[in-house]
């Protein structure tokens, strides 16, 4: 009897196992993907210097926000994948530090849902954000490439002096990591 009984349990094991392994591979898969995307967004909003910033970005612009809507936005971080919900804005550029655009040009840009992580959240008509676009991704507004709302004046002194090159205006401890 314990023999049967040791038999039909070596028999379930393989059985669960043979079943499971397809599962259980594509669930280790996709827990490797989920690390992999999540270290890298959690790299992209680390505390850094205005100057360090400066330094990053391809483009830093302050933007008035002209239009907002609803709207599929694409995945961040150069992920192809389709669409996430998120807002479509139309900005127009007020001031520019870095880059090609030039104040009074027209922009267009999106953020992610505001349940999403990093999403920036001040999309309303009217309201403006201070971005620093990284280079290859000129759309994406997200709370760790642009100033907190709290912070836009401070930072763009900032700004202003290192464009002027007078490092001594700029603070190397006034860190911010988004809002």
């Amino acid at each position: 009897m314990p023999n049967a009984l040791a038999t039909g349990a070596v028999i379930w094991q393989m059985q669960i196992k043979s079943s499971w392994g397809p599962v259980r591979s594509v669930g280790y898969l996709l827990l490797a993907v989920g690390i992999f995307v999540t270290a890298d967004a959690n790299a992209k909003c680390t505390s850094s210097s205005t100057s360090e910033r400066f330094s990053e970005a391809e483009t830093i612009v302050l933007v008035a926000i002209e239009s907002s809507r609803d709207g599929p936005v694409p995945w961040p971080y150069g992920l192809r994948k389709g669409a996430l919900p998120g807002k479509l804005l139309t900005l127009r550029v007020v001031k520019a530090w870095k880059g090609i655009l030039r104040p009074g040009d027209v922009a267009y840009g999106w953020t992610w849902s505001p349940r999403s992580e990093h999403a920036y959240t001040h999309t309303e008509a009217g309201a403006k954000i201070l971005v620093f676009f990284p280079k290859g991704s000129p759309h994406d507004i997200l709370s760790c490439n642009s100033a907190p709302p709290d912070r836009i004046n401070k930072t763009s002194e900032e700004l202003d002096a290192i464009v002027r090159t007078d490092s001594s205006d700029v603070d190397p401890n006034n860190r911010w990591s988004g809002p």
